[in-house]
């Protein structure tokens, strides 16, 4: 079984920038507050983030785990949502993530069939074994900042 990459997302009400929090009922006028959402990437959900968590997706079992602001919603309306409001890039990461262990897996398979192996005694390969190159290759102009010490003058 292989391990899932959860999406939880907390939700936190806290007072609008420039509103008067002193004033009388402020806590009862909707128009004072606004909605702030934090968002992790977990393989493990932790006791907190099941009680505390709006929301919580198993991103390889495409799987709402947990959904407290609307409990109808669907997995592909939930992610549609985080892709679309500023968390593609990371959505796309683990995306690509799991196509490289899914090629590994089926190149794994391929071998094993061409090869006549026994499924019981076959290793898969290491992560070791696969290189990902990252984005900036080239390192030359990198110029490592000088840190002088202060002088007690």
């Amino acid at each position: 079984m292989k391990k899932d990459i959860y999406l939880i997302s907390h939700l936190y009400k806290t007072a609008r920038s420039g509103a008067h929090t002193a004033a009388k009922d402020f806590g009862k006028n909707e128009a004072g507050w606004q909605w702030n959402e934090e968002v992790s990437f977990k393989q493990k959900i932790s006791k907190k983030d099941n009680v505390s968590a709006a929301v919580i997706l198993g991103l390889h079992q495409k799987k709402v785990i947990r959904s407290s602001m609307n409990p109808a919603a669907t997995f592909d309306e939930l992610y549609s949502y985080f892709y679309n409001n500023g968390y593609k890039d990371y959505l796309d990461r683990v995306k690509q993530a799991e196509d490289i262990v899914a090629r590994a897996v089926e190149e794994a398979m391929a071998e094993m069939k061409d090869t006549n192996t026994d499924p019981t005694t076959f290793h898969f390969p290491k992560a070791e074994d696969f290189e990902i190159k990252p984005e900036v290759e080239d390192f030359t102009d990198f110029t490592p900042i000088k840190m002088e010490q202060p002088t007690n003058e």
